[in-house]
Parts: structure tokens; sequence; C-alpha cells
């Protein structure tokens, strides 16, 4: 379970690079690129926790521990944005509804939320990035 626990995470750091890259510049179809991409880590995270291990993650850790440690520690990050993706959908549809309804729909609790966990976000790669660097120190001068 270890093992994969792992993968999942590195799987998780590939994503979160790719995603920071993407999101670099401001087009609809490297949008659209992000959005297919972490419906991709979803199920590529649900095939690995479920039915198996897989390969190339593992041949990556082999060849790569210093970048496979990196994306280790980050790659839990990628993965709360899970819960905020599925509140978006639950305020998308209540607001959606109300202008169906003819009404006005303020969102103003959702705006508030995120925007503390954009910060969180931030604060979370920042400290996840600072863990990664502590410990690549720590390997390398248990090496020497």
């Amino acid at each position: 379970m270890k093992e994969r626990l792992i993968q999942i995470s590195i799987l998780g750091g590939f994503y979160l690079v790719i995603s920071l890259f993407l999101n670099f510049f401001n087009n609809w179809f490297l949008t659209i690129a992000d959005v297919i991409l972490f419906f991709i880590l979803i199920i590529g995270a649900s095939i690995l926790l479920f039915i198996q291990p897989v390969n190339f993650i593992r041949r990556f850790r082999v060849f790569f521990p210093k970048i496979s440690l990196y994306f280790v520690c980050v790659g839990w990050v990628a993965y709360l944005s899970l819960p905020v993706l599925i509140l978006g959908a639950v305020e998308g549809y209540n607001a959606t509804f109300a202008e169906y309804q003819g009404l006005e729909y303020n969102s103003y609790k959702y705006n508030n939320f995120m925007q503390f966990f954009n910060l969180g976000y931030i604060g979370a790669i920042m400290v996840s990035f600072i863990t990664a660097t502590f410990l690549v120190i720590k390997k390398s001068k248990q090496k020497d």
C-alpha cells in the first residue's frame, strides 16, 4: 500500500508541474487541456489505488530519486483541487438554478472560500518544496 501511495503522489507531482506550466499562458485551449489532464490524473490515481502499480512510475523513481522525492512531497497538493471542483460544481448548479428561476444569486461565500483556499494552496506548495529540499539535503549528507 505504501508503494501505491508513493506512486499516486508522484503522479500528482507530474500533474502539478505540467499544470503550472500550462497555466502560465492565458489560452482557452490550454485551459481545456489542463481540465482534461486533471481528469486523467483522477482516473490514473484510481487505477493506481484499486488495480495495480504502474511500472513506468517505479522506473522513474529508480532512475531519478531526487526528482521523484520532490514529486512525492509536492504530489499531494494536486489532490487538494478535487474538493474545490466538487464545491464549484455544486455552486454552479445553484447559480444556474437561480438564474433559471429568475432570481439573483450571490456566491460571496464561495468567493471568500476561494481566496483562502488559494492562499493555502500556495502555502502548501511552498512548504512541500521546502520539506523536499530538506529531505534531499539530509539524504545527500547521509551518503557522505
